[in-house]
This record gives structure tokens, C-alpha cells and sequence, in this order.
């Protein structure tokens, strides 16, 4: 898991002597538990857009500051066993591995490849039996690989090999320079035993060989006390110069001659800073050391900043990172802090109550309520000079005017003064002197002390005499948390806010400002000014009458919730909360520093702080730090987008992406590499640039979004709480095709067209309507002179003149009363558009009665009628039926002499009127010509219907049924509305 290593203690390990000061790191450790694929972690390197990448043997490993990412065979690894590993100018990754192959990790595509010229290296190490010392890619992409009894073999683009040779004579090692770096090689065979062996203590066995460089031919030195014959490798440094390890030995080479041969542990890797500092990265547990000088090395002094670690790699990263892989401790990272902390047994991961000092070499610290410990920051030493887990310890104050150490204890307070311990007389009233436990004491600027305890206040001039004044029992229950000295008075911090103790009246002070009602936990003093730390506040600084200045989180405290308040002689304050500690100076405190867990101290939860000689000592709940250097400022990471899902698969552009109506679930993750911070980053985001929401997670999503276009923006703090630049992502969603312009556009036109076309419809229907009425008024009118031809009142009116004639009055009469209801009849139903079929049947009977008796009653006719049929309420077109019984008596009845028969059925089923007219006549000749009346009479009626069809949508159905025995005409029709 995560280890945060305690490094104040670490500076002070030197070899031999004090070295100089080496740069403060706050370290962090990873390891398998943390998500690595091994402790065994040979090289790192950092691309360019931050991530830091870990060769181990099993396995490539990504790390962003939150997790691992590790590659291996599934990604195209053949070999999981990294050894070597270089970025180039592609910003791709290049490996060597156990194996001795090559890949590449391809950036753009997010995959390993293998090296397609392996096969060229194979060939020559196995006809040598040899294998790879190391490798280099140039900027100009061409791959130089070390082959142990080879030499140097150098592989272009393009696939072309070379072997690069020093000198004629084999035998040698050696090394070039390509791009600033050292390439160390064997040239040619070195064959055992031409210069003897060698014989290390530990029993190992190497054979003797010689450098050569330049001109230069010289033989190794060795040294038996090393374990092993340890690797080749080769740095340059400022000022042309080479360092060559073999064999315990560095080789300085200055101008290409050999400056010196400095006896060296065994070191794997080795930078210089950019004062031209040197660190290492030592193997047999030699870990990390700081050296101020090449000549350090030489003097064996350094500082060790890692100790009891195999080194493999150091790796200068951004922020001025140092990244360390090993073989068998994982990877550590170390951030520069500004923060020392103290690692001790005596304080070390304990709560700090309070501390006081006015010395490094000899500072106080009140420690979990029950021991006091004397600690030197310079020896790095403590010693336990009180004790006791029977009685609380609240306070410890120090007069470095008297030498009293006064000790605010729960049951009996006393004071120290030249070793002698007294006991306070704390509360007096009649004869009776009691001990109650005191919170804390405080030296006033008259020499006075005040001591506040849990019932009331206490004041001595003398703490060997009794008190000139105490506040019980005449004040009972004064709950005050903090008390000083306010003109000939008390301020008191009490838990509803800020209060004057005048004499002994307890007057609250919230007329004069609102703030005075917070609850406030510290008061301090200095010049004319009160400071008050106050819970949910912040901090007041008041002039002691009107005038009050508020510092909140707006004005960039680190939190409104303030436990101690500290101020020094030079008016610098600390405030200390339970978030870190805001260090507050400058002209109207416009400077503010926050220091937090993340910048290196123990603990945010911060009790007390002291400043000795512009040195700031924070007593925390998981121990000590201190702050000597001014605040390393650690420019914000603007965060990368790592994936932009889209209905949660993964989009390839996360920049002006458009996608469909239904595509409206997004999900954006994106990290800022900010190492520093360990993964606790805080974040906020925006969308279409709302009100920005803050956050710590890595990922935010949107569902069901609108279509529209959006931009999102994400930022990252630093751990000052200054924000990046934003990240922005822009992406459109389409609305679909029914919500879009053109379909908008297409249907005001199609509605126009429409309008048009319905426009002209309904006029052209209009027109055929009123065509059809006036056809049909025609119609209706032929149809009435049909009925009514000059032939049918011709042959009527010689019927009632042939009654006349015979004598047979009655029947004249009746014969004429009956044509005249006819006649009206006719022209009302010739007038209106309709006519009920009860109206219609009266009208047939009488048609009939006259046709009866003037053909003498030749025929008999019958009407039936369905008994659920209304026929007062059924509606039909006038005229209808008549012309077809006119039919039937014309040409059915004429041959009959007395037998013929007419019948009308009148049925209804669903919504349709079945009319049937069946006459018993010879039947329909269809050879022989119809007479003109009859035709013409049917002819009209089924035009009438066709017209009246089309104006009602009504269809109707007529069908004829004729032989010799009679003819059957069936008409279908909706009754009309």
C-alpha cells in the first residue's frame, strides 16, 4: 500500500560527516499492493503529457497519480520481464526485456508492437552467445544496442545495421556519446584469463580487462569488498564530463582525458541537478544519496534520502519530481516540500497539544495530555522531562523572563521555577483554598498571569501569593474558552461569541458587529489590535472599539474554522484549524500561505504552532513539522480527457464531435497528473458555462441531454487551491429528423401545398357539388316529368272522362280526388331534397289506386313493411321507387286480366334500406325496345343516385332478377341523415 515516509529524521543520516543541505522531499512508496505488477521495477520515464511509466518484470505500468494501468501480453508484450525502457522523440515507448527482444509501445494507438528488426540482433547474439548491456534510440530514430563480445551495433529506421568498432584490437570495453548520453559497450571478445582474474572477497570470479577511450587504454580497477562485478554504465555531466562505472570504480573523464578513478558503491544511476548536485541510485541496498560535488563521492560524504533500498533508476520528472525504482521496493516518489517532518520515537505519529520554545535546540512540546518532551531540532533528539497519564495535562506556558514553567493541570496546577515545584492556590473565598483544574495560563503584558479554568478566571501578580482577583463565585459558570487583557479589563472567548468582563459583569459585545457572535477559540494580541479565531467565522482583527477586518476562505484562509490563533514579534500569524494552517503577512495581511497535509505536514489537524527565527513549528495530532523555506509553488495541471463515452462506448474525438438525437448519454472521465497531490485532487466542471460544480471524482455524466451543442469544461486545483486552465470538450447532438430546420422548412411548405391543394379542392368540390344539386334539381324535375308525362295525365284524365261517360260518378270522383293528391304530392317531393318513407309509401299507394283502376283492376299490388323498421323516421331521397312500379305496371300488368300482382318489400339490415318491387309479369325482353317512360324514369333515378352518392358518400346497389315467371328490381340505399 501507499506509504508516506517521515523524512526530517532521513536529512539527518549522514556517512561521515555533515553533508550540505540536500533538497526536502515529502516520499511516497508504491508497491504491488498499490497496483503494480511487481516490486521489481527496473526504469521510468514520463511522456509528454505527464504520465509516468514503470518497466517491471511483469510487466509495462502506467501511473497518473491515482492508479496503475499495467500492460502486458494481452497488450502485445511477448516477454512481461522490462529491463530497459526509453521514450522518444514520438513520445513512443521503446523496451528491452529479459528476453533481449525489443517493442514498442505506440502512443496514438495505445499498443505494444515487437520490434520488426529482432531477428538481426538475434542472429548475432546467438552466433556469439552473447546478450544486451543496454540500448539507446537517437532523435534521429536510430537504435544503438550494447551485445556483450560485439560491441556496438547500430540499426537505422529503415533497418540497415552496423557494427560500431573503437578501435582494430578486441579485448576492450569502451563507450560513446550520442545526444548527451553515454552508451558503455565490449569491444570485441574478451577472452578469459588474457589479463588473469579477479577475486572478490565474496568468492566471485571476473576476468581483468582494460578501458579504453580516445587515446586512452588503462586496466580496470577492482575492489574486493564488492559483492559483485556490478554493470556498466556511463553518465555526462556539466562541463564535458564523463563518469564510467565498473567494478566499484568511477572513471571522470574531463575533455576526453581521465581526471581521476573515485572508489564508488555500486551505482546503477546517476543525475545531476541543475546546481550541479549529483544523486544516485545505488544496487546492494545503497539507496538513494545526495552528493554536493563529484568529489563528495570520493569523501564518502552525502545525505541519504533513501536508505536500505536496491536502486535501479532516478528519473527527474515535472514539478521537479524524483521518481526511484527498485528491485524489490516498488517505486517511490519524491515531492519537494518546503515541510520538514520530524521523525522521532518521542514525537512521531503522537498528538501534539501544545508547544513553546524560544530555541531550536530546545523547544516543549505538550504531548497527548500526559508527558512533556524537550526536543532539539538540530540533534533530532527528545527527552521526556514530565510525565503523568493520571493527570491531565491542558496547557504548558513558559516564561523565558522568569523561567516558570507553569503546568495547567486537570486536578492540581503548579508552576516550576529553578527546579522547585509549587502548587497554585487557584480559588479562595472565606477560609476555604481549593485546587481546580486550570485550561490554560497566560502571561499578560503588565507581568500579570491569568489563569482560566473550567468555572471563571483567576489573576496573579504573584503566583506564590493569592490572586488580586478571581471571577468565582460571584460569576458562576463564565464558560470561557480563551480570556486576555482588555484595557483595565477581560475579553472573553466564550462559545456564543465575544464578551467583556467588567469587574464582574459579563457583557457580550455582538452591538458592536455581528461577528462577535460566532463562537471564538483563540484571542491574541499585538500592537493595538485583537486577533480572534473564531469557529465558522474565520479570523477578526479588531482595533478594540469600531473598526473590524474579517479574513475568511473568500479572502483565501484555508478554513473559517479556526482552533489557535499565533501571532509572533514581527506580526506574522498562524492560523490553525483543523484543515492546515494559513500563514498570514504582509501589509494588511494581503500574503496568505496554506499548508495542508499535502504540502508535507503530518496531520491537517494542526493544535498549536510556534516561529522561532523565521522558522514555523507545527504541533499536529500525528506529530511535528516545521517550515524554514518559502512556499514551493506548484503550477495547476489542466486535466486530460481519458475517455469520452457516448451511450457508453467509447468515442475516438472528444473535440467537435456531433452525434445523433439518440446518442444523448455522455460520460466523460479525465485526471489531472498532478503528482503532488497523491490523487486527492479537487475538480470542477461546467456545462455550456453554468455555475461551475466542485468535485474530487474522476468522472461526471450526463444523461438524456437535449439536442443542442455543449461545451464542457473541467479544471483542477493545485493543492494552494489555485485553479488550471480549463479543459474543454465540444460536441454537438443533433435533434432528429423531424425536429430539424429543413424538415421545419419542408412541412410549411407541404402545409402551403397543402392549403393549396385543399384550397383548391374544396372549391373544386364546391363547384362539383353545386354541379350535381343543379343536376340533380334537373333531375328531380325529369324525374317529376316522368311521373307526371303528358301521357299519364292524358290517359288519367280520359279514364275520369270515360267514369263520366258510363255513368259511374263515384268512381269519377274518387278517380279525380286521388290524381289530384297525386299531383300534390309530386310537386312536394319534388321540392325537397328528401322525404320520409312513410310520405313516399302513401305516395306509391295512391300512384297504384289510380293505376288500378285504370286498368280496371287488372292487378292487385301489396306493400310490406319489417316490423322494426320506423318509416316515419327513415329518410330517403324523393321519387325513387315510382319510376320502377310505373315499369312493372306498364309492362308486367298489361297482358294480366285480373291475376296480376305488384309487391313492395320493405326491409332493413345494418345501416342499409332494402327495397324489392317484384311484379308476376312476363319478365324484361331484353330484344325488344323498352318503352321510352319506363327506361327514362329508371335511367333518372339512377343517375339521382349515383349524384346524390357522391355529394353523401352513400353508396346504393341496384340489381334486377327477370324470367317468365315475373321480375324482381332490389334496391339497396342508406337512409340519409
Amino acid at each position: 500500500m501507499v506509504r508516506f515516509i517521515q523524512i526530517a529524521a532521513i536529512y539527518f543520516f549522514l556517512s561521515s560527516q555533515l553533508a550540505s543541505q540536500a533538497p526536502n522531499y515529502q516520499i511516497t512508496q508504491y508497491t504491488l499492493e498499490d497496483g503494480l505488477p511487481s516490486n521489481e521495477c527496473h526504469a521510468a520515464v514520463q511522456d509528454s503529457l505527464g504520465y509516468i511509466w514503470i518497466a517491471t518484470d511483469r510487466g509495462l505500468s502506467r501511473f497518473d497519480g491515482y492508479g496503475f494501468k499495467n500492460y502486458g501480453i494481452k497488450e502485445g508484450l511477448g516477454d512481461l520481464s522490462c529491463l530497459q525502457m526509453q521514450i522518444d522523440r514520438h513520445n513512443d515507448i521503446w523496451l528491452r526485456t529479459y528476453s533481449d527482444k525489443f517493442y514498442k509501445y505506440i502512443s496514438s494507438e495505445d499498443t505494444i508492437i515487437a520490434y520488426p528488426f529482432n531477428n538481426k540482433i538475434e542472429d548475432i547474439k546467438s552466433s556469439l552467445r552473447s546478450k544486451i548491456l543496454e540500448f539507446y534510440v537517437s532523435a534521429e530514430d536510430t537504435l544503438y544496442v550494447s551485445i556483450s563480445n560485439y560491441g556496438l551495433l547500430k540499426i537505422s529506421e529503415n533497418g540497415q545495421a552496423t557494427r560500431h568498432r573503437t578501435r582494430v584490437n578486441n579485448g576492450v570495453n569502451s563507450f560513446m556519446t550520442v545526444d548527451y548520453n553515454v552508451i558503455t559497450y565490449t569491444d570485441g571478445y574478451i577472452e578469459p584469463g588474457s589479463d588473469g582474474f579477479f577475486y572478490f572477497d565474496n568468492g566471485a570470479v571476473t576476468t581483468k580487462s582494460k578501458l579504453a577511450y580516445g587515446s586512452i587504454e588503462i586496466p580496470f580497477k577492482y575492489r574486493k569488498d564488492q559483492k559483485r562485478k556490478s554493470n556498466l554504465v556511463g553518465f555526462q555531466i556539466t562541463g564535458n564530463k564523463i563518469l564510467y562505472y565498473n567494478s566499484g570504480h568511477l572513471y571522470l573523464f574531463k575533455d576526453s582525458l581521465l581526471h581521476n578513478i573515485i572508489p564508488s558503491p555500486a551505482i546503477k544511476d546517476l543525475v545531476e541537478l541543475p546546481t550541479s548536485e549529483i544523486m544516485t541510485a545505488e544496487l546492494e541496498e545503497g539507496g538513494v544519496k545526495y552528493y554536493n560535488s563529484i568529489q563528495d563521492i570520493e569523501s564518502k560524504t552525502f545525505t541519504q534520502l533513501l536508505p536500505e533500498i536496491s536502486a535501479s533508476k532516478l528519473l527527474f520528472a515535472k514539478d521537479e519530481l524524483l521518481i526511484v525504482t527498485t528491485l524489490e521496493d516498488g517505486v517511490f516518489i519524491l515531492k519537494p516540500s518546503e515541510i520538514n517532518q520530524v521523525n522521532s520515537p518521542t514525537i512521531t505519529n503522537k498528538n501534539l497539544i501544545n508547544i513553546q520554545g524560544n530555541r531550536l535546540s530546545e523547544i516543549f512540546i505538550n504531548q497527548d495530555y500526559t508527558s512533556v518532551i524537550n526536543y532539539s531540532i538540530a540533534k533530532n533528539e527528545g527527552e521526556v522531562v514530565y510525565s503523568n497519564s493520571q493527570d491531565k495535562l491542558f496547557h504548558l506556558l513558559i516564561d523565558y523572563s522568569t523561567g516558570i514553567a507553569f503546568y495547567s493541570l486537570l486536578s492540581k496546577p503548579y508552576f516550576i521555577k529553578r527546579d522547585k515545584k509549587y502548587y497554585i492556590r487557584v480559588f479562595e473565598h472565606g477560609n476555604i483554598i481549593e485546587h481546580a483544574f486550570s485550561k490554560r495560563t497566560r502571561l499578560l503584558a503588565n507581568g500579570s498571569y491569568i489563569i482560566l479554568t473550567a468555572v471563571g478566571i483567576i489573576v496573579y501578580d504573584n503566583l506564590l501569593l493569592s490572586p488580586i482577583y478571581q471571577s468565582y463565585p460571584t460569576i458562576r459558570g463564565l464558560d470561557a474558552i480563551d480570556v486576555i487583557d482588555y484595557n483595565d479589563d477581560f475579553l472573553l472567548g466564550c462559545r456564543d461569541g465575544l464578551y467583556v468582563l467588567k469587574d464582574y459583569d459579563k457583557i457580550k459585545l455582538d452591538s458592536i458587529h455581528s461577528f462577535f457572535n460566532y463562537r471564538v477559540n483563540s484571542i491574541e494580541r499585538y500592537n493595538c489590535n485583537y486577533y480572534l479565531g473564531t469557529l465558522g467565522g474565520g479570523l477578526g482583527i479588531w482595533d478594540g472599539e469600531k473598526d473590524l477586518q474579517i479574513i475568511d476562505t473568500d479572502k483565501g484562509l484555508i478554513s473559517n474554522n479556526i482552533e489557535r490563533v499565533v501571532v509572533d514579534s514581527s506580526g506574522t500569524i498562524i492560523v490553525c484549524t483543523k484543515a492546515g494552517i494559513s500563514v498570514l503577512s504582509g501589509e494588511d495581511f494581503s500574503s496568505i500561505t496554506n499548508y495542508s497535509s499535502k504540502h508535507g505536514l503530518p496531520s491537517n489537524e494542526v493544535n498549536d504552532a510556534l516561529i522561532i527565527n523565521d522558522t514555523i513549528l507545527v504541533a499536529t495530532s500525528n506529530g511535528l513539522a516545521y517550515i524554514a523555506d518559502q512556499n514551493i509553488a506548484i503550477a495547476p495541471k489542466m486535466p486530460l480527457i481519458e475517455s469520452f463515452l457516448v451511450n457508453n462506448i467509447p468515442c475516438k474525438s472528444e473535440t467537435d464531435t456531433s452525434l445523433a438525437y439518440n446518442q444523448n448519454s455522455i460520460s466523460i472521465s479525465y485526471k489531472a497528473l498532478d503528482f503532488t497531490q497523491d490523487g486527492d485532487i479537487d475538480y470542477s466542471y461546467s456545462l455550456n458555462g453554468e455555475e461551475w460544480q466542485y468535485t474530487t471524482r474522476t468522472e461526471v455524466d450526463f444523461a438524456s441531454l437535449q439536442p443542442r451543442d455543449y461545451e464542457f469544461s473541467v479544471r483542477a486545483a493545485n493543492r494552494d487551491g489555485v485553479w488550471s486552465n480549463s479543459k474543454k470538450v465540444s460536441f454537438t447532438i443533433s435533434p432528429p429528423w423531424w425536429k430539424t430546420l429543413w424538415f421545419y422548412f419542408l412541412c410549411i411548405i407541404a402545409l402551403l401545398l397543402g392549403a393549396i391543394a385543399l384550397y383548391r379542392n374544396r372549391i373544386n368540390s364546391i363547384n362539383e357539388r353545386n354541379e350535381i344539386e343543379q343536376e340533380i334539381n334537373q333531375l328531380e324535375r325529369s324525374a317529376l316529368q316522368a311521373q307526371m308525362n303528358p301521357h299519364f295525365i292524358f290517359n288519367s284524365l280520359n279514364s275520369i272522362q270515360s267514369f263520366i261517360m258510363s255513368n259511374e260518378k263515384e268512381n269519377a270522383m274518387v278517380y279525380l280526388a286521388r290524381f289530384a293528391r297525386l299531383v300534390r304530392q309530386n310537386l312536394r317531393a319534388s321540392s325537397d331534397s328528401c322525404v320520409a318513407l312513410d310520405i313516399e309509401i302513401a305516395m306509391l299507394t295512391n300512384y297504384m289506386e289510380l293505376e288500378k283502376m285504370r286498368f280496371h283492376k287488372s292487378f292487385d299490388y301489396k306493400i310490406s313493411i319489417e316490423e322494426n323498421i320506423e318509416a316515419q323516421e327513415v329518410i330517403i331521397p324523393p321519387l325513387i321507387i315510382q319510376p320502377y312500379v310505373e315499369n312493372a305496371i306498364l309492362h308486367g300488368m298489361r297482358q294480366k286480366k285480373g291475376d296480376g300482382l305488384i309487391e313492395l318489400n320493405f326491409a332493413q339490415s345494418e345501416d342499409l334500406l332494402h327495397i324489392q318491387i317484384k311484379d308476376n309479369g312476363p319478365g324484361i325482353d331484353t330484344h325488344k325496345e323498352k318503352k321510352a317512360t319506363g327506361s327514362l324514369g329508371m335511367s333518372i333515378t339512377q343517375k339521382r343516385l349515383a349524384h346524390l352518392s357522391k355529394l353523401s358518400g352513400n353508396n346504393f346497389h341496384i340489381d334486377t332478377n327477370s324470367n317468365s315467371q315475373g321480375t324482381t328490381i332490389t334496391i339497396a340505399i342508406k337512409p340519409l341523415n
